[in-house]
């Protein structure tokens, strides 16, 4: 197998269709191998999954990008993966709080296992969440574990303070030094300078996203959706369903072939239309009720 590419990125909800644009926009410029998606904020599979076709449909998702998912809430949590077209899913599961996805996926004869995790951020629910994952993993297969972990890695350290007289320590304390007296030399007016630059930008990369958008709709609308096996089979299925396959003479036999329909029907009409008076009401309410047309 040749060089892999992972991308992992919390989302913060991809509800909004600014959101999803902005960011098949960008994956589509990256052209990774899969993308792990954290925070969704997508509620079921078949929404997420209905999303992702609208993208493709709509000329957002030009890379192709397949998809699975674990939904969350439409206010937290979710994680999905989107991989390139070139891989098969061998297996795929999920957990019932959208904070994990394992697929294991295969191209020309290679395995990799692929985890996607959204840890809780408390310590007790976190250390059952990481103990689960070895249930999950084959030794033998190589794997990738990649997400929002929310931990650190040594708790005491890094969360509950650390030796005041350890390097780590003076090394904080110098740049913690600089960083005040930098502020005192700039004042606070640069905190509010990079924010707004901060929120140009995200704004700029919106309308560049929205502007992708709009330009795919119209190259859509113009050009037509392209035909696929999805679409041809759409169609036979629904005109399957407006085909008389069988109907009942006059004699009421079942016929189901072509000249026996059609001989059954010139009958109900050459008695439907003559010279001669009939009682036309009946004979068509008769047809109505005996006639059933078994498609």
């Amino acid at each position: 197998m040749s060089k892999l590419t992972f991308i992992t990125l919390n989302c913060r909800g991809l509800r909004t269709a600014d959101n999803r644009a902005t960011l098949f926009q960008w994956a589509n410029y990256a052209k990774t191998d899969f993308v792990c998606l954290h925070e969704t904020h997508s509620s079921s599979e078949e929404k997420f999954s209905s999303s992702l076709h609208h993208a493709t449909s709509s000329g957002c998702n030009k890379f192709g990008y397949k998809c699975i998912s674990s939904p969350g809430t439409i206010l937290s949590c979710g994680v999905a993966i989107l991989y390139n077209p070139s891989y098969d899913v061998v297996s795929c599961s999920r957990d019932q709080d959208g904070r994990l996805l394992y697929a294991e996926f295969s191209k020309d004869g290679n395995l990799i296992q692929l985890v996607n995790i959204y840890a809780p951020n408390t310590a007790k629910p976190a250390s059952t969440f990481f103990e689960s994952l070895y249930q999950l993993l084959d030794p033998d297969t190589p794997t990738v574990l990649c997400g929002d972990f929310n931990t650190v890695v040594d708790p005491i350290k890094d969360r509950f303070g650390c030796n005041s007289q350890s390097p780590s320590a003076y090394n904080w304390s110098v740049t913690l030094h600089h960083l005040m007296c930098t502020r005192l030399l700039n004042g606070d007016e640069v905190l509010p300078v990079i924010e707004d630059v901060k929120s140009e930008l995200e704004a700029a990369h919106r309308d560049e996203a929205r502007g992708a958008r709009i330009r795919a709709n119209v190259q859509w609308a113009e050009e037509g959706e392209a035909s696929t096996k999805y679409f041809f089979g759409l169609e036979r299925k629904r005109g399957q369903r407006r085909i008389f396959t069988s109907v009942k003479n006059m004699a009421g036999t079942v016929v189901s072939t072509f000249v026996g329909i059609a001989r059954a029907w010139v009958a109900f009409y050459g008695l439907l239309f003559t010279s001669q008076s009939l009682d036309r009401p009946r004979l068509l309410l008769e047809f109505l009720v005996n006639e059933t047309v078994q498609r």
